[in-house]
């Protein structure tokens, strides 16, 4: 079992620890594999002028609150170091999945929701890779040495106003089987299929307690199943992997959060 508390693992000059500037992205282009076209894509927006955080819809979101709304849009004109940094990890064998996870019911926040594995960024972290390929290894003993590089997405902001990197990677498919859930964050380690993410979400309804209010929440959502029951792929997470969908593969999801009472 990996030790999760362990900050002694190999580091590799690209990650190292300790940096005079921290690099949010950098020019990264796979020229062979599997990914190499998923790779190049992500390349020709950056390439393009693609946008660094990507601003939130206002006629369709009834959910986020208009403080995060507002500073998604002032972030236009800016660039913001990212707060936290999340793991896009695709499993490299034929038929390719994403690892995702359900949080431990016990956290302050998105309490047993399905999430990548991620975290916030500290003072030390020299790049948003490094912060996800630490968190990686905490959450669900992922060694950096079994993860390559894919891309970048552009960046987009939390229910809380953090503003979340996207790191997009690969993982071998040797270290697959050894992954194990740090209980104390998450609940459950799952695979949802890659292929699901280019077909489109289901309108998907849940119950929301909004202030003091219950509403129905619709919002687009992929569905997957942990082994213990079927899991629900929305929010953040969700919104994520359509932005990946749209830059690699030229697939658009209209995304949406409309309450009903």
């Amino acid at each position: 079992m990996p030790n999760f508390t362990d900050t002694t693992a190999p580091i590799t000059d690209q990650l190292t620890t300790q940096a005079p500037k921290f690099i949010d992205r950098e020019a990264c282009v796979c020229d062979d594999g599997q990914f190499a076209p998923l790779s190049q894509a992500l390349s020709d927006y950056w390439q393009a002028g693609g946008q660094e955080v990507l601003p939130l819809s206002k006629g369709d979101n009834q959910l986020l609150s208009a403080d995060v709304v507002a500073k998604s849009e002032s972030a236009q004109n800016t660039a913001p170091l990212p707060d936290a940094c999340v793991l896009v990890a695709i499993s490299d064998e034929p038929v390719p999945r994403l690892l995702l996870t359900r949080r431990a019911v016990n956290l302050n926040s998105h309490a047993g929701e399905v999430s990548f594995v991620g975290g916030k960024r500290d003072d030390a972290d020299a790049s948003s890779l490094s912060v996800a390929c630490r968190e990686a290894f905490e959450e669900v003993g992922l060694n950096q040495h079994h993860i390559s590089l894919i891309g970048y997405l552009p960046m987009q902001m939390s229910r809380s106003g953090l503003f979340v990197r996207p790191v997009v990677a690969s993982i071998e498919q040797s270290a697959m089987d050894g992954l194990i859930a740090n209980q104390d964050e998450i609940d459950a380690i799952f695979w949802l299929n890659f292929e699901q993410i280019l077909t489109p979400p289901v309108d998907f309804a849940m119950s929301r307690l909004v202030g003091t209010q219950r509403f129905t929440l619709h919002t687009p959502a992929w569905l997957g199943d942990d082994g213990a029951g079927e899991q629900v792929v929305w929010g953040l997470t969700a919104r994520i992997l359509a932005n990946l969908a749209e830059i690699g593969y030229g697939q658009v999801y209209p995304w949406y959060y409309r309450l009903r009472v």
